[in-house]
């Protein structure tokens, strides 16, 4: 005699026959299709978290990804049915079953879309992509009181979204750095990005030409802050010393802040970190 209290949804893992629907995943039908998940991928938590997250703020996007199984095997969608049942929302998904097992050895092998991919459909060109696609992390983490020398990493959708309200002022540094010479490069793009955008938040006309003289080096006199930043880079340059992040923004920072108050350097030994852990506060 059939049960007919148990959901017939909760089968869909077990058929052979191939098929597709649309379903109201409940975190209960999560829970019964997670019990499919025998062979997978590593759990990433970050990613679960963050779908979370996503679901508990009601800003989950439906991109159309199914969950996908072969009979009897959970081949795809661990990272949204374990974020469903910890957040405890009902979301619609697509879901394919009757696979062969066979098929998820050739899943997720794609690259996946970078912030550089997310610029380029935004129509950014090829040189402002990548440099944005590098820099933005630290732009948000900027807004958020997060060291701009850190390396936390923010999700597409953080990324579109920080561009799109920040456009003007983004769109701005990337063209006053696109008609700077290219070579030499005394400083990376993305970092000069940084700099820009954040140092032409205080003051734009003096960051606009803080950076020509970072790269071009014209009519320096012998006690601009920026003429011993721009020395201290070529020579690293030419040395191929390395540099970390840390030490770049530092002292860019520490050159912005001297040339803002006016302060003359003598020479270039007041912008090294030395003993410093955190970065300078921007004036």
């Amino acid at each position: 005699m059939q049960n007919h209290d148990v959901n017939p949804l909760l089968d869909l893992p077990t058929r052979h026959a191939r098929g597709i629907e649309w379903v109201r995943v409940t975190p209960a039908i999560a829970h019964h299709w997670l019990a499919f998940n025998t062979t997978n991928r590593h759990v990433t938590q970050h990613k679960v978290q963050q779908f979370q997250l996503d679901m508990e703020r009601g800003t989950w996007l439906n991109d159309g990804a199914p969950i996908r199984f072969a009979p009897n095997k959970l081949l795809d969608g661990q990272h949204r049915l374990m974020a469903m049942l910890q957040a405890g929302t009902t979301l619609p998904m697509v879901v394919i079953y009757g696979l062969d097992e066979q098929m998820q050895v050739n899943m997720d092998t794609g690259r996946g879309r970078s912030p550089v991919d997310v610029f380029t459909i935004e129509g950014l060109d090829r040189w402002q992509a990548t440099v944005l696609g590098t820099a933005i992390h630290a732009l948000i983490s900027a807004s958020r009181d997060v060291p701009i020398s850190s390396t936390v990493r923010y999700v597409n959708r953080e990324v579109r979204d920080f561009y799109l309200e920040h456009i003007a002022a983004i769109q701005r540094t990337l063209r006053v750095l696109h008609d700077l010479p290219r070579k030499p490069t005394p400083l990376p793009w993305a970092r000069a990005a940084v700099g820009h955008y954040l140092f032409a938040k205080k003051d734009h006309e003096l960051a606009d030409g803080f950076f020509r003289g970072v790269y071009e080096g014209y009519q320096l006199g012998p006690t601009q802050p920026v003429l011993h930043l721009r020395n201290r880079l070529l020579n690293d340059a030419i040395t191929k010393t390395r540099r970390s992040v840390f030490d770049d923004y530092f002292c860019l920072i520490r050159a912005w802040n001297a040339t803002r108050r006016g302060t003359p350097w003598r020479s270039g030994h007041a912008m090294y970190p030395g003993t410093d852990t955190n970065l300078p506060e921007i004036v």
